[in-house]
């Protein structure tokens, strides 16, 4: 599974178009792409769903990256010089040819995993992560809200994405195979935490496992995977501290307000998470300039927080306006 000669078969019906649409289905999964349809849900369709949506979202994202440092192996790109990265994200050449894995069952040649394992800054491919969050999103999002244009959605994606990854030269069969597991894995726990019937519990011990779930889990994971996983849990605790929030001042669900209603408030969203993405990092370069380990993280954390916070101060201040007129 860690063999190159499905790669150089696929790329074998490269044409513009085909490059293009593979391309197009790898955007599904880029990390912007998905806190865009993450806000659009949040504010444009379910609060408490949406931020259900993101917390899967964000956990796949930080398990898949610990398990990328973990196993810290190449990409197909990386071994293969006839195999193309036609995303064109690779920048450093491969002095390898034809160096994947000799049987389908066999592994990646020690030598050539201890090669990319010594380069600083390399990205390594197990597991996928556009795999894993693609078919966690779209499996998650069709247990939710159970419509089937989003069962046939999360089917497609399952199929098409892995497809992808490979045809563009990123990811090796067992690279995909591993990042659908763990999609997978996270819509069974969603499942998992759809059929837990409620129980009585008393409301400090609701409010404590809510605190350590949104709170002391991200913090900890920055503290233990400050290398691996810092990115994703930095945005998992500005995304929950902007939730905290939210919840104040936004009612649960979008439904009740017109279609153009709901536009105008995604839109604001959207405009105040670019706008506050924007800012922190134009401030940060300014004071400490770039590689800034620190102040990438705080950029992290404040963006979308700040960002959920004003966009649901702003839309409870249209809301209210208009209740009066």
């Amino acid at each position: 599974m860690f063999q190159t000669e499905i790669h150089r078969w696929l790329q074998s019906f490269s044409t513009p178009f085909l490059d293009l649409l593979m391309r197009v289905v790898s955007i599904l999964g880029e990390e912007e792409f998905l806190a865009f349809v993450m806000l659009a849900v949040i504010f444009g369709v379910e609060r408490k769903r949406g931020f259900l949506l993101t917390q899967v979202l964000l956990w796949t994202a930080i398990v898949t990256s610990v398990l990328k440092t973990a196993f810290a192996l190449p990409r197909p790109v990386d071994v293969d010089a006839l195999v193309r990265d036609i995303t064109g994200e690779r920048d450093l050449p491969t002095p390898y040819t034809g160096r994947g894995a000799a049987g389908f069952l066999e592994l990646l040649p020690p030598d050539v995993v201890a090669y990319f394992r010594s380069l600083p800054h390399i990205s390594f491919g197990f597991p996928s992560g556009h795999c894993s969050t693609t078919v966690a999103v779209s499996g998650s999002a069709a247990i939710l809200w159970r419509k089937p244009w989003l069962l046939f959605a999360a089917g497609s994606l399952v199929a098409l994405m892995p497809l992808s990854r490979m045809y563009l030269g990123r990811h090796f069969l067992a690279d995909v195979l591993g990042g659908v597991a763990l999609g997978l894995l996270a819509v069974f726990v969603v499942v998992m935490i759809q059929r837990d019937a409620p129980t009585a519990r008393p409301i400090a011990f609701i409010r404590i496992l809510n605190t350590i779930a949104l709170f002391a889990l991200p913090v900890l994971c920055l503290v233990a995977f400050p290398g691996a996983a810092a990115d994703e849990a930095a945005m998992l605790l500005g995304v929950n501290l902007g939730q905290a929030w939210s919840e104040r001042v936004l009612p649960e669900s979008s439904r009740e307000a017109g279609r153009w209603t709901r536009i105008l408030h995604v839109a604001i969203a959207m405009a105040t998470f670019i706008a506050f993405a924007a800012g922190f990092r134009f401030l940060f370069l300014a004071l400490a300039g770039p590689g800034t380990p620190l102040l990438a993280i705080a950029n992290r954390i404040l963006a979308p927080s700040c960002a959920i916070i004003t966009a649901s101060w702003a839309i409870h201040r249209i809301s209210s306006s208009k209740q009066v007129m």
